[in-house]
């Protein structure tokens, strides 16, 4: 049986429009496992410029736990590794779900359609191609209406190779003052490898 051109037309809206929601979720926060890629230093800290936060979420708890809104997503702010592939991601129940969900946008009677999988979003958040695997990237996503939030405290504060140094003192004084470890990223000349070093930076007496 073939679908009549007006509903293959609103099958396509349907699908470019979960796209573009994909394209602009905003509830997302990225990690590294890594503080030593010299490409994620080019890529995300504006060639060596920036700086690193560590955490550790080895004993991470959502939010969710103490948060005062009692809403439906009690999974809320869940920290997930992200998925490597050298196929894509099959989205197809993520689609249909979003579907169905605005086709009721609009409707006068208020109706209630379970989704088959709960953790349809976060799937389709989590998939990347095996080009990107060196990024060795976890996600908190969230689908609550608020930003992520980080409630650990930092470990450790790296800064760039090519920080300046009205930042650097900057980020070493607050460091201290909060009682953070702070190392300096470097390039051993006299080593033949191509890496990154980091050495903790001693206070100045």
């Amino acid at each position: 049986m073939l679908a009549s051109p007006k509903l293959e037309k609103i099958i396509d809206n349907s699908i470019q429009n979960c796209i573009q929601y994909i394209k602009n979720y905003q509830n997302i926060v990225c990690f590294s496992e890594t503080q030593t890629s010299p490409t994620m230093w080019a890529y995300y800290a504006d060639s060596h410029k920036g700086f690193v936060v560590e955490y550790d979420f080895k004993n991470y708890n959502t939010p969710c736990v103490n948060c005062s809104h009692r809403c439906i997503y009690q999974h809320y702010e869940l920290l997930f590794p992200v998925i490597y592939s050298d196929e894509r991601f099959n989205a197809k129940d993520f689609v249909a779900s979003f579907w169905s969900q605005q086709m009721l946008v609009n409707s006068p009677v208020e109706v209630f359609i379970p989704k088959d999988d709960e953790l349809a979003l976060y799937k389709v958040l989590l998939h990347k191609s095996n080009d990107w695997s060196h990024e060795k990237e976890w996600r908190i996503i969230s689908q609550c209406d608020t930003f992520p939030k980080i409630i650990q405290k930092p470990l450790a504060i790296y800064l760039g190779v090519n920080m300046s140094q009205e930042n650097r003192d900057k980020l070493i004084d607050f460091a201290e003052k909060n009682n953070i470890t702070t190392f300096e990223m470097y390039i051993d000349n006299k080593s033949r490898q191509y890496q990154i070093n980091y050495r903790k930076i001693k206070k100045e007496i």
